[in-house]
């Protein structure tokens, strides 16, 4: 964990939630930012990612909101606000809706920890979910066998990640440098960390977005929701940006806003994820919650 204490001028205290593949490095655009404007900032490693440890154990979305819970509980405080990126966002959410921050900030908010939650599509008719569902077997079988282990050998190293980051930086694929691909590199070579992935595959998806928020559930909860434009994991016509896009409609605690960016607009867009993150901290929306 990494801790920036803040110059005593703002209560709250910011903790950073990273995504699948990510790491502390991962927010090192929005950290610093938060810091200097006299937040104090927590960012760590979720267990079996990044340079955490990675003990042989089952891997969830559910696993990873009660470890938030727990930090949470270590800072002894309710002045907190969750920050989230892709899973991490759902995981923020998840967590949230369990022990209760100030408030949730959400980055192009995932539907599950991977993509077999896409058969729970309202936008699927049964012929689309039959096929659905023989493709993610399919990708399980990959997943499981030998196949996964020659192709992460041949995969984790700078020159591949950086191709890969570059794609999912559409409007600034200059921002994917040698500390970037290093920060994604780096945990992909310690022990574990491909068992780690082929659960992540493989593994329940968890809750949904929408089923988490279902039946009203937090409708007080200040949220703010910041969406890359031109993101293809999570597009936001998917089934998350189409439902938390019309919940905004419905519920004035949530503060929707789109950006030009792809999946991580933190670190592709800075200046504007930077800005909507400040502004809506600064409007302190809990306090009329």
């Amino acid at each position: 964990c990494v801790t920036a204490a803040g110059d005593g001028s703002k209560q709250i205290e910011i903790v950073l939630v990273h995504g699948f593949g990510g790491s502390i490095e991962y927010w090192r655009r929005l950290f610093p930012v938060l810091s200097e404007e006299g937040y104090t900032v927590h960012a760590f490693d979720l267990l079996g990612l990044g340079l955490s440890e990675k003990p042989p154990m089952e891997y969830s979305i559910e696993l990873w909101a009660e470890q938030v819970k727990d930090f949470l509980t270590k800072l002894g405080t309710e002045n907190v606000v969750l920050v989230g990126n892709s899973f991490g966002s759902l995981i923020s959410l998840l967590a949230a809706s369990e022990q209760r921050p100030k408030g949730i900030v959400m980055l192009n908010c995932a539907v599950g920890m991977n993509n077999k939650n896409m058969v729970k599509s309202p936008k699927m008719n049964d012929l689309q979910r039959f096929f659905a569902k023989l493709a993610l077997g399919l990708v399980d079988l990959i997943f499981r066998s030998p196949i996964l282990d020659a192709a992460f050998k041949s995969f984790a190293n700078k020159e591949q990640v950086s191709a890969l980051l570059k794609n999912l930086y559409p409007t600034n694929p200059a921002a994917v440098d040698d500390e970037l691909a290093e920060g994604f590199v780096q945990p992909s070579q310690t022990p574990g960390a491909l068992d780690v992935l082929r659960q992540i595959y493989t593994g329940n998806p968890g809750p949904t977005p929408m089923e988490i928020l279902a039946g009203g559930r937090m409708a007080d909860l200040p949220m703010k929701v910041i969406w890359g434009d031109q993101d293809t994991l999570t597009p936001i016509k998917g089934d998350v940006g189409s439902f938390l896009t019309e919940l905004a409609k419905e519920r004035s605690s949530i503060d929707f806003e789109i950006i030009s960016a792809g999946h991580l607009p933190h670190d592709e867009n800075p200046e504007a994820v930077n800005k909507a993150v400040l502004a809506w901290l600064a409007k302190e929306p809990w306090r009329s919650s």
